[in-house]
């Protein structure tokens, strides 16, 4: 390590207009930390937090991933003591893998390389629950055989294993969250209350799938605790609120923090599976229920953080109601919903 690390004050969060990034980006200003932020656009970042960028205190660097060069990572590592990587391809379901190959694994090992030559001390990467395949499992401990099922999933694998194998820093960390919602979401949460709130929502059968989630915002506050309370090494720790929920709960939560007061009905799960069959049959890519999207809402899918609890005491500041509710207003403001 070189002699530079003593004075390598800042913090680098790459991907830091992401829903992720941006709930890092909140805390850590607060904080008064010194922060080095990685956009693909410069402006959206400060659409975002406008004049509470102090200058003094947070460098904008603009990098392409697909495209960047040796300088663009000798920048993004300089001065840098601890980097949170967030950025990367989520997903896509037209991508390639050779996309996620370039995105999420080339980037992760250029990125880990680079910290290294710098003196970089701690490196938290961020993967996903998405390595134990599509389930069901339940309660998943982090020594579970991965099952990645999508190319997503399968490129968040591959970085783990370069991270585990290369160790090329004092402390890495990697986390792998359950479904992230919150201001910002773009994703399947979003989907949800969109459905509800359009009536187009309702439950299937009697069966009970249940869920882990975690709020945006609870997750900056996990790796906060692990920048500053995990051991020098290697460690993975699943990252959610403790307390799952069942697809029916969940969504009975979002109605009632949209302020729908009827109750949402429930059909039969074969009848269900028959129509969307049906409809994919005919109606391909614009049927309005995908055997896709019934799988999920009938699988189960919870993550254990007993070892995140034990190490670091994270325990989530939101509770699932008012960060329900935090999105939606959000949502709403946004004309999402």
């Amino acid at each position: 390590m070189n002699s530079s690390a003593s004075t390598n004050d800042k913090i680098l969060i790459t991907g830091a207009t992401g829903l992720i990034g941006r709930a890092l980006v909140e805390r850590f200003m607060k904080q008064g930390k010194k922060l080095k932020l990685q956009v693909r656009d410069r402006q959206a970042l400060r659409s975002a937090f406008g004049t509470a960028l102090n200058p003094a205190m947070v460098e904008i660097c603009q990098v392409d991933f697909t495209q960047a060069s040796t300088n663009d990572f000798n920048m993004l590592t300089s001065g840098v003591g601890q980097i949170i990587h967030a950025a990367g391809l989520v997903h896509q379901p037209s991508a390639q893998y050779s996309a996620y190959d370039l995105l999420n694994v080339r980037t992760t090992e250029q990125l880990i390389d680079y910290a290294s030559r710098a003196g970089t001390e701690t490196f938290l990467f961020l993967s996903s629950s998405s390595v134990y395949g599509d389930g069901p499992f339940e309660n998943v401990i982090e020594d579970t055989p991965l099952k990645p099922i999508t190319p997503y999933g399968v490129s968040k694998v591959q970085c783990e294993k370069q991270l585990k194998s290369s160790q090329k820093l004092p402390k890495i960390v990697v986390l792998r969250p359950s479904m992230v919602y919150g201001e910002g979401d773009r994703g399947n949460l979003l989907s949800l209350i969109r459905q509800i709130k359009k009536g187009r929502y309702f439950h299937i059968g009697s069966h009970k799938a249940y869920k882990s989630l975690i709020y945006a915002k609870d997750l900056a506050l996990a790796i906060e605790l692990c920048l500053n309370k995990a051991q020098a090494g290697y460690h993975v720790y699943n990252v959610a609120n403790p307390n799952v929920l069942s697809v029916r709960e969940l969504a009975e939560k979002i109605s009632r923090a949209l302020g729908q007061n009827s109750k949402l009905a429930t059909f039969p799960e074969k009848l269900v599976r028959l129509g969307a069959k049906t409809a994919q049959t005919f109606l391909h890519d614009k049927a309005p229920v995908k055997l896709s999207q019934i799988e999920k809402l009938t699988t189960t899918t919870t993550c254990s953080v007993q070892k995140l609890v034990a190490d670091t005491g994270f325990s989530p500041a939101f509770s699932v109601d008012d960060s329900l509710a935090r999105e939606i207003k959000w949502a709403e403001a946004s004309r999402l919903i």
